[in-house]
């Protein structure tokens, strides 16, 4: 009986797809905080 072929992420390692899955989300969320940071402090004189 043949195993089903493992399904490879876009880097071919899980690890490194979660390292990068993280990183990119870490990204999103700064992007986000940054841009909420922006908006809630008054114009610069």
């Amino acid at each position: 009986m043949q195993k089903p072929p493992r399904k490879e992420g876009y880097v071919g390692s899980a690890a490194l797809d979660v390292v990068f899955g993280l990183i990119f989300v870490y990204l999103v969320l700064s992007l986000i905080c940054s841009a909420l940071n922006e908006k809630g402090e008054p114009d610069a004189p």
